[in-house]
């Protein structure tokens, strides 16, 4: 069962200038209740690129239960973090939906294993009562 991502703080102390993507790039870091999965992480980047308007994509941290948000000098924060959470709600309910649907697939495919060996056993006994004569 894949695990509920929810966003624990913001790292208020720590803002790093990236000037490998601008002059007037930083990023900040949100806390993130456990590092999301491979497939919670595509979805983040996708509704991201949907969602955002005009701002810059962040980066879910690939080891580490965080997310990097970069910025431009003069942008409003609160926009990003706004941007985050609905993000984040749309990705939960996107995972979460996935992990339903599987569980139902692998129970289908369980009950379809547990059919056919019951049709064997059934089959069994049928030829145990057939005669040769």
């Amino acid at each position: 069962m894949i695990k509920r991502v929810d966003i624990l703080s913001i790292d208020k102390n720590q803002i790093v200038k990236l000037n490998e993507k601008g002059p007037d790039v930083y990023s900040f870091y949100v806390n993130l209740s456990v590092n999301p999965s491979p497939e919670w992480k595509n979805c983040f980047r996708n509704e991201w690129e949907k969602q955002q308007n005009n701002l810059m994509i962040p980066e879910v941290l690939s080891t580490s239960a965080r997310i990097q948000i970069l910025f431009k000098l003069g942008e409003k924060l609160q926009t990003y973090i706004n941007e985050l959470i609905i993000v984040v709600d749309k990705c939960n309910d996107f995972v979460w939906q996935c992990d339903v649907e599987k569980a139902k697939r692998i129970a289908e495919m369980k009950k379809k294993e547990a059919d056919k060996l019951k049709n064997i056993e059934d089959l069994k006994k049928e030829l145990q009562a057939v005669t040769l004569n």
